[in-house]
């Protein structure tokens, strides 16, 4: 296929194997042979470009390498085959890509599938980068042709906004038009991003061709436009006052840049101006007078960059028409003509100075009519505002005497001259005392600030919004305290309940991560007898102490006597934000429910995303909850530290006799794992009446990883609660069931119900979400020795019957283990795995092919078999760098190559590998067979230049001084 000048024997050796069931990689092979072209364009390539996807992609190929030696037949082929049918235009586009020199049948071939398909805008600039290089006007005539065809689309979606019906009330129609405006996907066009990168590049390289050919549609957007806006405006101006942002320097305190079309628009001016003198102001005079803002600012940021060369012609420009007096942006409604008149007027004689000043002082234009006389005051401090902005930007040392009079005058009135809308940013409503000011503060004048901010006041100050109130004081009093806990702790016990609880809590957490733990323990002691209380208190309290018990700091009982007292009695209604001072336990019935029945309980039952593993899953996160939670879980750390495990249980269970919420429960099952009272039976008990009193809490992550530690120690209480999993529907539970049951079954062979559960899930048919948990064991037991041939054997044992989910439990193993060893274990495995490696489908493990090659050279037939089986399932993904499985196609090349090398008896196995990676074109197959065998490629293939993207020609471009 590589031959350049193929004899007739090779050609109908080609063309049987064209005809036969690899003329794929027939076709793959004559890709670039100026002689195979020749004699196969008309009577097979040509049929093949309409025959299907896969096959035009194919002719896609060889067409896009034939461009150096046979473009009109390329062309000819194109215009022929694929032309006529807008399916194949992505094929085509691809072909045009690899194009050198555009001819006009080119362009044509390119502007119609631009008029009539998307093509993406990463394409799209990669094309006229390249073409815009040597060829910037059929670049430009490929942007013209896209952006007409997004115009007419918008335009449609313009007017089918305008056509609705405009809702009644005033509120309802300033939403409906935010919603709903019918400029707005015009608007898009000009402003949005689109992806021209190399667009402001090409405007530079040939700004003449650029403007003469997009100005015309720059204008058909603005005459759309100007249709669709009414004519009420208050001030005077040109229209579309707010459309077609420039974000010129100087009047953009945002600091953004040029959207990608509208800097293309501006460089291309500035660059015209700069090279072609005569030639811009001709394209001036003949465009002058286009009735649209935007097209008037440009005009006048283009004179006001050359302010030397075009001084005399801004001032006719400005002159010209009193509108342009009120060119601006939405910062400063005139701020493009201040700029402009600033820059310019230093090069303006004294004649010409004397003219502006005088035209500026006699402008008194008249409010429309209509105005009622709050809107005419308001129009005639407006233009008073502009004519001393205008005047203001004149050479304060050049202008005459009644002007600067009139300044004088006019600034006692306005000291800011700029009208227009203020960009303040996000705002953040802080503590009215950042830490520094505490540090600064007498104690007084802290105490103070919270007798203002009591904690009532919550989240707000009662007499400024855009100030915090207790909640942010009280935090930065937090952070002052870790950093001074003794200035802290002195102004603590001076606070009192109704101005400093809240404050105190937030102190002690986060005092008790450094401070002297005497210190927080005295002063828990201090507050609790004064009185200070709630929930928000207790549960900052709660937290101090665990940091404490973190710390290894023994808690005195004395402490631990107030978190038991704060459990059996609930905490006192604490006023929210809003004023309420109800809470959730003043509306929930106080009494609790009989110890053993059954209780209503609110774990949700809502289908989850598993995502991997239940019992060693790894990440992920939960929301802890309020209530009793934080001093339950900070008795329970006290205990278990100090090892009085019968005590944690008592303690838990005089805890289920009172009515709690669930969640409460269910974060605690975590620290029930390294519960070891003395007796087990007593154990067993609080366990099932947990269960009993809140049976959804069986139905959760927590519960399994809770039992797979508890079947060490009471293995039947286990069983009793598996066994209700077995009749479950919930997906998770169904999976944790499959863990359980092969965990404890591998782990504990000596038990027997655990094997006949597992020996019936594995065989019936109603278990298979339950064998995918049951690999998943098996899986991560892989790595302890002791049970891996138990592992194994079940993996065996399961991929037959394999579905999708349970393969990606199968292919985890690959990321688990370091690597695969010829081991007895490890073959066994392999060899079922390579038997049913079809049924795995496209699922992705790059994983698996990495791990294989660490077996080599060892059962490298065995190796190559699975390989091949993985290259069979990801064949239509292989070739697609777009797709994550392609990042394992040079893995799979290296492998065949290393298996071609091994030996005569891998040899033809490690070709036949490589063969199929070839034929399914994966990516760097071609490439390294290029390199292997390079007696054909003597030429290499130019690389394309290409224009410089937008952020690189930002950064080429400096500022004016």
């Amino acid at each position: 296929g590589q031959q350049a000048a193929p004899s007739d024997i090779e050609a109908l050796i080609m063309e049987r194997a064209i005809k036969s069931d690899d003329r794929k990689v027939a076709f793959q092979a004559i890709a670039g042979s100026a002689g195979w072209f020749d004699r196969f364009a008309n009577s097979y390539i040509g049929p093949a470009m309409v025959e299907s996807a896969p096959m035009a992609n194919l002719a896609a190929g060889i067409l896009e390498r034939a461009w150096s030696f046979a473009p009109d037949q390329v062309v000819s082929l194109i215009q022929m085959r694929w032309m006529p049918a807008p399916t194949f235009d992505g094929q085509t586009w691809g072909v045009l890509q690899g194009c050198s020199h555009w001819t006009d049948d080119v362009v044509r071939l390119a502007t119609t599938i631009l008029g009539r398909t998307e093509i993406s805008s990463f394409m799209l600039d990669h094309t006229v980068a390249t073409v815009g290089v040597d060829q910037p006007e059929a670049a430009v005539k490929l942007v013209l042709a896209a952006l007409d065809r997004g115009f007419e689309i918008a335009k449609v979606e313009a007017q089918r906004r305008a056509a609705l019906p405009t809702p009644e009330s005033e509120e309802a129609r300033w939403s409906f038009f935010i919603q709903n405006s019918p400029s707005e996907p015009l608007n898009r066009l000009i402003e949005g991003v689109h992806g021209w990168d190399s667009l402001e590049a090409l405007a530079k390289a040939n700004p003449k061709v650029f403007l003469h050919t997009l100005w015309p549609w720059f204008q058909r957007i603005f005459a759309a436009l100007r249709g669709l806006e009414d004519d009420s405006r208050v001030y005077p101006g040109f229209p579309l006052a707010f459309v077609g942002d420039f974000r010129f320097e100087g009047e953009h305190s945002l600091g953004l840049p040029d959207p990608p079309l509208l800097g293309a628009l501006r460089a291309a001016a500035e660059s015209f101006a700069s090279g072609d003198e005569a030639g811009f102001l001709g394209w001036l005079a003949a465009n002058e007078q286009e009735a649209a803002t935007p097209a008037q600012r440009l005009f006048a940021h283009t004179l006001a960059s050359l302010a030397d060369r075009y001084a005399s012609r801004a001032l006719a420009f400005l002159l010209g028409d009193h509108n342009r007096l009120h060119i601006g942006s939405s910062e400063d409604y005139a701020g493009t003509a201040k700029r402009l008149v600033k820059s310019v007027s230093p090069f303006w004689t004294d004649e010409e100075l004397r003219r502006f000043e005088q035209t500026i002082l006699m402008y008194t234009p008249s409010p429309r009519r209509e105005l009622d006389a709050k809107k005419r005051r308001y129009f005639q401090k407006y233009i008073r505002k502009v004519k001393l902005g205008l005047l203001s930007s004149l050479p304060a040392d050049r202008i005459s005497t009644d002007v600067q009079r009139y300044i004088t005058e006019e600034r006692r009135r306005f000291p800011d001259d700029r009208v227009g809308a203020k960009f303040t940013g996000a705002t953040f409503v802080g503590s009215p005392m950042a830490v520094q000011s505490f540090s600064r503060a007498t104690d007084d004048d802290i105490l103070n600030a919270f007798r203002v901010l009591p904690d009532a006041t919550a989240w707000h100050h009662p007499r400024s919004w855009h100030v915090g109130g207790n909640i942010q004081l009280s935090r930065e009093f937090a952070n002052f305290a870790k950093g001074s806990p003794d200035r802290a702790a002195r102004i603590i016990r001076r606070f009192e309940p109704i101005f400093g609880t809240r404050a105190s809590g937030y102190a002690l957490d986060a005092m008790a991560e450094t401070a002297d733990p005497k210190v927080i323990l005295d002063l828990v002691l201090m507050l609790h007898d004064r009185g200070f209380d709630g929930e928000e208190f207790r549960g900052s309290v709660a937290r101090a102490i665990e940091r404490l018990v973190r710390r290894d700091t023994i808690i005195d009982n004395s402490v631990v006597t107030i978190l038991e007292g704060w459990l059996a009695k609930p905490a006192p209604p604490e006023s929210d934000e809003e004023g309420d001072s109800t809470t959730k336990s003043d509306q929930v019935e106080p009494a609790p429910a009989p110890e053993g029945q059954d209780g209503q309980t609110a774990v949700s039952t809502k289908e989850e995303e598993i995502g991997g593993s239940v019992l060693w899953t790894s990440g992920g996160y939960s929301v802890v909850p309020h209530g009793n939670f934080p001093t339950l879980e900070t008795l329970t750390r006290i205990f278990l530290a100090r090892a009085e495990h019968d005590r944690l249980l008592k303690l838990l269970r005089d805890h289920l006799a009172r009515l709690e919420e669930p969640e409460v429960w269910q974060s605690l099952l975590h620290f029930l794992v390294y519960l070891r009272p003395t007796s087990l039976d007593e154990l067993e008990e609080f366990l099932t009446l947990l269960f009993k009193r809140y049976p959804d809490l069986l139905e959760t992550r927590e519960a399994a990883y809770l039992f797979a530690y508890a079947q060490w120690k009471i293995p039947d209480f286990v069983h009793s609660m598996v066994a209700q999993w077995r009749v479950s529907e919930r997906p998770l539970v169904q999976q944790a069931y499959g863990e359980l049951v092969a965990f404890i079954a591998i782990v504990q062979p000596q038990l027997v119900w655990p094997g006949g559960l597992l020996q019936e899930l594995v065989e019936s048919d109603s278990f298979a979400r339950s064998r995918v948990g049951a690999a998943y064991s098996a899986v991560n037991l892989w790595n302890e020795i002791n049970r891996r041939t138990a592992a194994s054997n079940l993996l065996q044992v399961l991929i037959p019957r394999a579905d999708k989910r349970m393969w990606v439990a199968i292919f985890d193993l690959f990321r688990i283990v370091e690597e695969v060893t010829p081991e007895r274990d490890w073959a066994s495995l392999l060899k079922v795995l390579a038997e049913h490696i079809h049924q795995a489908g496209g699922l992705s493990s790059t994983f698996i092919v990495e791990k294989l090659q660490t077996l080599l050279p060892h059962e490298a037939l065995l190796v190559a078999e699975i390989a091949r089986g993985l290259v069979s399932n990801w064949r239509d993904e292989l070739g697609d760098v777009r797709t994550g499985i392609a990042v394992s196609a040079p893995e799979l090349v290296d492998l065949a190559i290393t298996l071609h090398r091994l030996g005569p008896e891998t040899r033809d196995i490690g070709t036949s590998l490589f063969e199929d990676l070839l034929q399914i074109s994966a990516y760097s197959a071609r490439q390294t067979l290029d390199e292997i065998d390079n007696r054909f490629n003597e030429v290499q293939r130019p690389v394309r230049r290409r224009l410089p993207r937008r952020s690189a020609v930002r950064t080429r471009v400096k500022k004016p001084s």
